[in-house]
Order: structure tokens, then sequence, then C-alpha cells
């Protein structure tokens, strides 16, 4: 079939599109295994700030599921590198429910069997209301305002001596 005269602005044109690879489940399963893997560094990250300290920031919504995954997580590194401190900072956590918060305090205890120390920084109002609310201590766990405070604590502690630097003009 031949063309009478090249399409012009404003001509419909038609295409047909045929899939020539389909893939096959063990790829999408792949795919979804990666995608996975992916979500769950960044849902839990664990950075090494020092020395013997690590920190878990946490960003957004806390359930169940990922409590357990921040609670291996954080376990994890603080046995692969020897931290003698684990800050966790919860600053970007606006909200938890009581079964979490529950499970957070347990991951405190699990790092104290493991020889380290456990430093909570940023609880926000909501958040320090649940725990208050369920009776729960925090026995052994400091607790400080920001990251900030609780690295410069962490370090004072190791016997590093932290002060601010003059600026020179």
């Amino acid at each position: 079939m031949g063309l009478d005269r090249a399409a012009g602005p404003g001509d419909p044109i038609c295409a047909v599109a045929r899939l020539i690879i389909t893939p096959d489940a063990a790829d999408i399963r792949l795919g979804e295994i990666r995608r996975e893997a992916l979500i769950a560094a960044v849902s839990t990250p664990i950075i090494q700030v020092w020395d013997d300290i690590v920190t878990m920031p946490v960003v957004g919504l806390v359930d169940s599921v990922r409590a357990a995954d921040m609670k291996s997580a954080l376990l994890a590194a603080v046995a692969r590198t020897g931290a003698k401190f684990a800050i966790v900072d919860l600053t970007g956590v606006d909200v938890v429910d009581t079964a979490t918060a529950d499970h957070l305090l347990r991951v405190m205890r699990a790092v104290q069997l493991l020889g380290a120390r456990c430093v909570i920084t940023g609880i926000q109002p909501s958040v320090a209301q649940i725990i208050v609310g369920l009776g729960l201590g925090l026995p052994g766990v400091v607790t400080l305002r920001s990251l900030r405070e609780g690295l410069r604590f962490c370090l004072r502690d190791l016997g590093y001596a932290v002060r601010r630097e003059q600026a020179t003009p």
C-alpha cells in the first residue's frame, strides 16, 4: 500500500506496535527483589559518623514492619562495626502508633544487649506523648534534642574534646 502524500500538521497518524520480548516471571521477580532491597536500604540507612558511633536517621511514617527492619539493620551495624554508641535520630518522625513506640524501645534494649549505648535524638512532642502515655520507661537510654547534641555527647563520652573553633579573620 503506497502513500499519496506526506502527513501534514493536524493529519491523523496511525501506528501499530507489537511487544517482541516478553519478560518472564523470573525477570519480574528479580526486579521486585531489587526494588524491595533499595527501599529497605533507603528506609533504614545506617551511617558511621565517627569511630565507634553509628547513627540511623529516621524520616517519615514508622509502622511495625519498618520498625522491625530498623531493628535488624541497626543491630547488624552495631555488631559489624563494634560501635559503642548508636544514635537513633527521630527528628523526621511526627507520629508513631503505640505498637511502633514499643518496638522502638525494644530496639534500644537490644542495642544495649550488644554492649553499645543508645542515644535517641529529635523526639517530637507527639512521639514523646505516646511514649509517656504508654508508661514506657527509657532506662539507660540518653535522649537529647538534636543529632548535633547526640554526637557531641557521644564524642565527649569517648574522651574527645569537643569545642567550637574561633573563626579567623
